[in-house]
């Protein structure tokens, strides 16, 4: 049943639950010293002990004043996640999902996301592979494989993150090499013929050289079944490699080098048609043509580290190339989506922070960024047999620079203050030639921004035990342009040539702490978002000459609500993870549809935005006398009804809640060498939809995955 909240009640409520909380931590301090800490000092915590980088330094995950979900490498193998629209079972108000081949991952955090996937369009919350920038949805779809851990950071990290963070920075950090000898090797087979290959190896190259060599290899077949009894679509073919060289360069330098690549194949991702979804046919396709994707994406990074004595140095530099190659078709049109693209990137952050630990700890640097991309797109017989719509564009760049510093003020020991700033300034500039059938139409545009994003924070230790903390922070994602032009006199003349950046002011308030001489974690935080500008996508009409789809600012949008996650040691043996979140967002002055054909939708929801989510997880160990243990694991998720837009008709559809169980059952030898797990996901085979794709009678639901199961093994060395 939807929860219904006012904002000041629900104000007054946690504030008298951080009031509360701080009292209990209070009393609690002196009878947990002793488990606490030890003589030392130093902290002895049994859960949410992880670094994280977030705020570009290393910070303990509870200490960092932000709402921060972090994941190990070992927990994503364990909740069977191979691909990152796993997140959205694993963390509260984060919905990942892959939409048609031309879209990518579509990452949504709070609500929030983009739809715009063209040259020209960003997304709405940063993603990052060990630091460098990934600008292109379509290369975001990365396999898991030898992963460090990954950092979720919900709300706007525009000081340190930079434009196109409105929603929020998703870090996926990967292991690096160490100077020891490891190696690992995993496999794991399961229904739709899945099978899954991974491992790495890790090899001192005398005192001074590391390497580490990291593969994956993924095969399943698709979730949607194939009406012309062909391929089934969503399936998952992936090869991915990656290699880390590290250098010691004397006693206070390093650098690592890293070369990665991965190629995706098979039949691509597929939609469900409106029609088959509504006479109960929910995961099936009807493809008009053999689909078919062959994407390649490929990095290259360099980052040098250099402490002087109390101030770090890290400089940064990374490329991305991503190559697309797509024959593919949805719905019951009769015409051919023929894409072929390449995006390449190149960053740069120098970055200056102190190591030192007195009461200023600041971080500065500055940024550049450019991206440049050539699309060759054609859809075949749209108009008319023989008769179709071809862009060719030629190219869209991009370019980003930016200052930007951070510090953080202790006033007292246990109150600190904190203060951001970050100037950026970004152009964009495209050409390109539509072919209306033979006729051409050239169009093209210019747009250049710049911004001013900051924040402004306060957290205090009330305990030993809890830190309480607000912030108010605004984050930017530059504007972009439709296609056609600014002159009213040619024939595609764009009034909505350009539309403007999306900027959002964020409150935040919290808290972390830890109860139960630290066997009790927590994590909640409370929020309420003010967007302005907000960008959304919408078709236009088959024969517009100025393009297929436009990019509009919504007037108005608001979200806001209460997150709270964390665990439960109980005992031993046992450990209880949960989390709640709360969420209500509306649009305010929102006019959706193609322009001249629109309906005003203030007051509606926004997409993928439950009102209601709640997670609870368990997890028992059994020691075996011969030596290993078993370990069994229960994670239930619950979501009430929320809606996905198709911005193109407009209307929306209603996902109705849902309840989703995972189980698995694992073994792990004496010596943690060996390990194998028996697995079930989405035990209850629940069909969710999580996005709508496509324009006109082309569309469809994006559904998520049906039950799988199966077995992993792997090994150490």
């Amino acid at each position: 049943m939807p929860v219904r909240f006012k904002r000041a009640a629900v104000a007054a409520a946690v504030a008298s639950a951080l009031l509360g909380l701080s009292q209990a931590a209070q009393a609690a301090d002196a009878a947990d010293a002793a488990d606490a800490a030890g003589a030392d000092g130093k902290d002895r915590i049994a859960v949410d002990r992880v670094v994280v980088t977030a705020q570009k330094r290393k910070q303990v995950a509870s200490s960092t004043p932000l709402a921060l979900s972090v994941i190990g490498g070992d927990d994503l193998k364990d909740a069977g996640a191979v691909r990152i629209d796993a997140l959205s079972e694993l963390m509260p108000n984060v919905e990942i999902a892959e939409g048609d081949s031309a879209h990518g991952m579509t990452v949504r955090i709070r609500g929030v996301s983009s739809s715009d996937f063209t040259d020209s369009g960003d997304p709405s919350a940063a993603f990052n592979l060990d630091g460098i920038y990934i600008a292109r949805p379509q290369a975001q779809g990365l396999s898991f494989y030898d992963l460090e851990r990954i950092e979720v950071l919900r709300g706007p990290q525009g000081t340190l993150y930079g434009r196109n963070a409105t929603a929020g920075a998703i870090n996926v950090i990967t292991h690096k090499p160490v100077f020891r000898r490891e190696a690992a090797l995993g496999a794991t087979l399961g229904n739709l013929s899945a099978l899954r290959l991974d491992g790495m190896v890790n090899q001192p190259l005398g005192e001074a050289l590391a390497l580490r060599v990291a593969f994956a290899r993924n095969r399943r077949d698709g979730t949607l079944e194939n009406t012309a009894g062909g391929e089934r679509s969503n399936d998952i073919h992936d090869d991915a490699a990656r290699a880390h060289l590290l250098a010691r360069l004397g006693k206070a330098s390093t650098l690592l080098f890293t070369l990665d690549t991965a190629r995706i194949g098979g039949v691509g991702p597929g939609l469900v048609p409106l029609e088959r979804w509504n006479v109960g046919q929910k995961r099936v396709f009807d493809p008009v043509v053999k689909t078919r994707i062959d994407d390649e994406n490929s990095g290259a990074a360099l980052e040098f580290k250099h402490d002087f004595g109390g101030v770090e140095l890290s400089w940064l530099s990374g490329s991305r190339d991503l190559k697309r190659n797509e024959d593919t078709a949805h719905g019951e049109l009769p015409f051919p989506l023929v894409l072929h693209s390449r995006s390449k990137q190149i960053s740069h952050e120098l970055r200056v922070a102190n190591s030192g630990s007195g009461a200023l700890q600041w971080v500065a640097g500055a940024y550049a960024f450019r991206e440049n991309s050539v699309t060759d797109y054609v859809i075949g017989d749209l108009l008319a047999p023989g008769v179709g719509l071809h862009w060719i564009v030629d190219p869209t760049t991009a370019w980003t620079k930016a200052l930007f510093g951070q510090g953080t003020y202790a006033v007292q020991p246990e109150l600190r203050l904190t203060a951001g700033l970050r100037y950026s300034r970004d152009k964009k500039h495209q050409v390109g030639t539509m072919y209306v059938g033979d006729m051409p139409i050239p169009y093209g545009a210019d747009a250049s921004y710049s911004k001013a994003s900051w924040r402004l924070g306060v957290d205090y230790d009330a305990s030993k035990t809890l830190m309480l903390y607000a912030s108010l922070a605004t984050g930017y994602k530059a504007g972009g342009f439709n296609q056609g032009s600014d002159d009213p006199s040619r024939p595609n003349y764009n009034p909505h040539l350009v539309y403007q950046p999306e900027n959002l002011l964020a409150a935040e308030i919290g808290a972390k702490g830890r109860l139960l001489e630290g066997r009790l974690s927590f994590n909640l935080a409370l929020f309420d978002y003010d967007y302005r500008d907000l960008q959304l996508s919408a078709g236009q009409p088959p024969n517009s000459s100025s393009g297929a789809f436009a990019t509009l600012n919504a007037a108005k949008a608001s979200v806001r609500g209460i997150e709270l996650d964390g665990r439960l040691l109980v005992g031993d043996d046992d450990m209880l993870t949960y989390s709640l979140g709360l969420m209500r967002s509306k649009y305010k002055g929102y006019l959706a549809g193609p322009v001249g054909a629109q309906q005003d939708w203030s007051g509606r929801p926004l997409d993928n935005s439950p009102e209601t989510n709640v997670a609870l997880g368990w997890q028992h160990t059994w020691s075996l006398q011969a030596g290993g243990s078993l370990t069994a694991r229960v994670n239930g998720r619950y979501s009430s009804s929320y809606v996905v837009s198709d911005y193109n008709a407009p209307r929306q559809f209603t996902q109705d809640g849902f309840t989703k169980l995972d189980l698995s059952l694992g073994w792990e030898s004496a010596s943690g060498a060996y390990a194998a797990q028996l697995f079930v996901k989405n035990a209850t085979d629940k069909t969710v939809i999580r996005a709508y794709s496509g324009l006109g009678a082309s569309g469809g639901l994006i559904v998520g995955d049906p039950r799988l199961f199966g077995l992993r093994l792997s090994a150490k060395f």
